[in-house]
């Protein structure tokens, strides 16, 4: 990770009970536990999202795709 910040928030006492026994059975931090939890949170709903552009019919046309293709593959012969 590049950098980090500090993030504050405010939970029921209940879920703070249930995380810091989460944190003590896995062995980890409550902050490792809490970067874990949002980081699945955003990758679910970053699906979510696409799965409803797929059911609306939102797909990249050909001409997207192959020029998506070419520029990454112009960036693979840049890099070696």
């Amino acid at each position: 990770m590049a950098g980090t910040i500090e993030l504050r928030m405010r939970v029921p006492a209940e879920l703070e009970s249930r995380l810091d026994a989460l944190a003590h059975a896995l062995g980890r931090s409550r902050s490792w536990v809490l970067e874990q939890a949002l980081e699945s949170f955003i990758q679910i709903e970053d699906i979510k999202q696409a799965l409803a552009e797929a059911e609306a019919g939102d797909f990249a046309t050909e001409e997207e795709v192959t020029a998506a293709f070419g520029k990454w593959r112009n960036l693979g012969r840049d890099a070696g």
